[in-house]
């Protein structure tokens, strides 16, 4: 509660006038609210038009000071909070990947079940990494076992319970091996959780699913001292923000990783992902052998919110699957 009271009382000082001294006004406050979580600002006019209504029809007149700022972000995180357990735990975005596949998959076979023939290339497709990790496998073949689902078809209610079993599996796995990523790799306790968010992100969507600020953080050793100079939070984030590797060392990195999955499989364990971590900072050229690492580029520093400092609070601990 109290790391989220920092994360909304910092947003406010940004978007304020005045460094917080003045109110926020009414056309800066869905921005503020997306630095907080992007789903936010698709929930906060109907959260205004219900709880403030005064405010949404005098929009350009309409100020928010901080009591009220805090709480328009607690409505739309209990918004959040709603859709995230009404769908099996899964927020929006995920819900539409995974109705995109399932549809995809029903009309190929053009049946509503899809049989046992289809739920290889459908999990294929929802989770590459099990075409070449054997862990993520065998998560998934418990998933099923759990419900039964070995040997008969698959509708999409029960393709959905699966889906969350499997996830849940999964990051109890990557949770038990948590302790990894400070002992191999160093990192702070604070950045640990930042780490296997890109590692779950890599496990659904593939080395090319990375963000050129994802594979930063996995290699930058710039960015690294930052986070290790005992800085608070908040500084330490906005330090990370204010390096950028160049265009073309993010394209090396992602066509690096890439070769690493070709040649080994997949990372389907904390373990192995640390291992390719410490490859990529080794050599992160495919087609050199120096560490050209140095070679960075400034650009404005903009302030960030992890996503961990303001979660989703669903009783379940931090999210593998399609970390926003």
């Amino acid at each position: 509660a109290e790391a989220n009271l920092r994360s909304v009382r910092m947003v406010f000082r940004e978007y304020a006038e005045d460094l917080g001294a003045n109110p926020l006004h009414f056309i800066r406050l869905k921005p503020a609210l997306q630095i907080l979580s992007q789903s936010y600002g698709d929930l906060v006019e109907d959260w205004l038009k219900k709880n403030m209504l005064g405010k949404w029809e005098n929009q350009q007149e309409a100020t928010f000071n901080f009591e009220e700022f805090l709480r328009v972000a607690e409505g739309c995180r209990g918004l959040v909070r709603e859709r995230f357990r009404s769908n099996c735990g899964f927020t929006d975005k995920e819900l539409m990947v995974l109705t995109t596949n399932f549809a995809a998959m029903s009309t190929k076979c053009g049946m509503p079940s899809l049989p046992p023939s289809t739920l290889i290339e459908l999990f294929r497709c929802t989770v590459p990494a099990i075409q070449t990790s054997k862990n993520v496998r065998d998560l998934l073949r418990k998933a099923m076992r759990v419900h039964r689902l070995e040997v008969s078809g698959l509708d999409w209610h029960g393709f959905l319970m699966v889906m969350r079993t499997f996830e849940d599996l999964l990051e109890n796995d990557i949770a038990e091996s948590s302790y990894l990523v400070c002992e191999e790799l160093g990192l702070p306790a604070h950045a640990v959780d930042d780490y296997l968010d890109i590692y779950a992100r890599y496990l659904h969507e593939g080395p090319r699913g990375l963000s050129p600020s994802d594979l930063q953080f996995i290699v930058n050793p710039e960015a690294l001292s930052q986070l290790t100079s005992g800085k608070g939070y908040m500084e330490t984030l906005a330090a990370l923000n204010a390096w950028q590797l160049p265009d073309h060392k993010v394209a090396e990195l992602r066509e690096a990783l890439v070769q690493m999955q070709e040649q080994k499989g997949a990372a389907g364990t904390v373990a192995s992902f640390i291992h390719y971590t410490k490859e990529l900072r080794a050599n992160p050229s495919p087609r050199s052998s120096t560490n050209s690492m140095g070679e960075y580029r400034a650009w404005s520093p903009k302030m960030s919110i992890s996503s961990n400092t303001w979660s989703i609070a669903s009783g379940r601990g931090r999210k593998t699957m399609f970390a926003a």
